[in-house]
Order: structure tokens, then C-alpha cells, then sequence
């Protein structure tokens, strides 16, 4: 095997461990407002939030690729999705706290 396929490779199988971790994280959230608010449609709701961005940047995303180098954007992407599945979080504790928002 070559040294740029175990550089792939490495990099792809930490992908992988990432995209896992970003859907658990997805999951858990859906599971935190349902707990909490006893809502299905809330927990809906925050799911389908939590993969939106995946929905709407997958045809631009395989643009790019074609275009650039697919290990910058990986890491590009990683860490967007990490920043938003934080200020999520973030966002969702912070309305807890300061009102009384009940999910539909």
C-alpha cells in the first residue's frame, strides 16, 4: 500500500469516527427535547435541524471536491459542523434557562 493511500485512509477511517459521533450527538440532542419537553414534534424538529446542513450542502460539497483537495475539505467541513452542532447545544440550554419556550 502506498503512503498517500495510508494517509487516505487513515483520514478517511477518522471520518467515519466523526460522522458517527456527529449523528450520535444529532440523536441525543433529538432525545434531550424529548425528555424534557415530552414533545415527538420537537424532538422532530431538532432532528431534522441537526441534518439540514447535510441535506443542503451535499451538491455544493461534491462540487468543491471536484474542484479542490478533498482532505482541506474534510477538515473544513468537520470543523463547521462541530461549531454548529455546538452553538445548537449551546443555544438549546440557554432558552431553557432564560424563558419558558415550549416546542410545538
Amino acid at each position: 500500500m502506498s503512503s498517500g493511500m495510508k494517509k487516505f485512509l487513515l483520514l478517511w477511517i477518522g471520518e467515519l469516527i466523526s460522522s458517527i459521533g456527529g449523528g450520535l450527538t444529532s440523536f441525543g440532542l433529538g432525545v434531550y427535547v424529548f425528555q424534557k419537553t415530552g414533545s415527538a414534534a420537537g424532538m422532530a424538529l431538532v432532528t431534522l435541524l441537526g441534518f439540514l446542513p447535510t441535506l443542503l450542502f451535499t451538491v455544493p460539497a461534491g462540487v468543491l471536491a471536484d474542484r479542490y483537495d478533498r482532505r482541506v475539505l474534510m477538515m473544513i467541513g468537520d470543523g463547521f459542523f462541530q461549531d454548529l452542532a455546538s452553538f445548537t447545544f449551546s443555544s438549546a440550554c440557554y432558552m431553557e434557562k432564560q424563558t419558558s419556550f415550549r416546542y410545538v
